[in-house]
């Protein structure tokens, strides 16, 4: 069983220093998180669906629009098929001042098969023909023996505590250098994972809406959302004491069978898929 280290440093470590002393973190940091990184917390993120079927896309947008997903089995997307979402209320604040207004959910069922390769765009607003996004891949595998790369405690943000749940926390860049470093080398050594599972404790700032002024949050979900693997395979995650008292969770994300109030807090309520013969189920406790 392949595993991956990754979780809260407490005590004398010293990865935070270790990290920040490196020419390849430094330029990192320079072009690409203070260049533009820190300020998206709008990654679209795939999650589970009911079944292996089936597909949940969750991202923000600045604007509300019509949100839409196209899928092809061509890498140009011809003869791509459109899916309509529904665009919920935020408003969500990044500490770099980007302020997001809409929490975009598409939801595809009975479409995807076995060990197909899909290409995908999403749009915020299915209006402008000139919105969709880049082309993203993602793979399917076989529901008869698969694997899956279980995470627990990324929490973004959580590796010092100097200037924790501020807006010049340095620990968020440190932790999204080290957790993306972390997804790249998982999605080589598990190259045939079907899913992702995060246990919890994705974002490590605790605080209710109200009290993230300066939007901290926001700016670890940009961290923990940073990894490209996030586009190729989905994501379950778990709500954990760091996500409870926020209400971003259940906007980051669009769980399976999560239309009920089992387990319901701020953050969000209990959900449950099957994947083949197992189902997994995801409690709020």
């Amino acid at each position: 069983i392949p595993s991956f280290a990754y979780g809260e440093v407490t005590g004398s470590s010293t990865l935070v220093s270790d990290t920040q002393a490196t020419s390849a973190y430094q330029t990192w940091k320079t072009n690409v998180w203070d260049a533009g990184a820190r300020a998206n917390s709008a990654n679209i993120v795939m999650t589970p669906g009911a079944t292996a079927k089936d597909l949940n896309f969750a991202w923000y947008s600045e604007a509300k629009g019509a949100p839409a997903v196209r899928v092809s089995t061509s890498a140009d997307m011809s003869n791509a098929k459109v899916f309509d979402g529904e665009a919920l209320d935020i408003n969500r604040k990044n500490t770099s001042g980007k302020v997001y207004k809409a929490a975009n959910h598409v939801s595809i069922t009975g479409f995807f098969e076995e060990n197909t390769t899909y290409y995908y765009q999403y749009n915020d607003d299915k209006a402008n023909t000139e919105g969709w996004s880049k082309t993203e891949t993602y793979t399917t595998k076989s529901t008869d023996s698969f694997q899956t790369i279980l995470v627990g405690d990324p929490q973004i943000g959580a590796s010092g505590s100097g200037t924790q749940g501020q807006a010049d926390d340095l620990n968020i860049a440190t932790d999204t250098y080290n957790w993306n470093k972390t997804m790249e080398q998982a999605m080589k050594t598990a190259s045939n994972a079907s899913f992702i599972l995060s246990a919890g404790d994705q974002i490590d700032y605790s605080s209710a809406d109200e009290a993230d002024t300066a939007g901290v949050r926001e700016a670890e979900y940009a961290g923990f959302l940073y990894p490209d693997a996030l586009r190729e395979m989905p994501l379950a995650t778990t709500i954990g004491n760091h996500e409870s008292m926020g209400t971003d969770y259940q906007y980051h994300y669009n769980n399976p069978n999560s239309n009920h109030d089992l387990g319901d807090t701020y953050s969000g309520v209990d959900y449950y898929f099957s994947y083949g013969d197992v189902l997994f189920i995801s409690l709020n406790s």
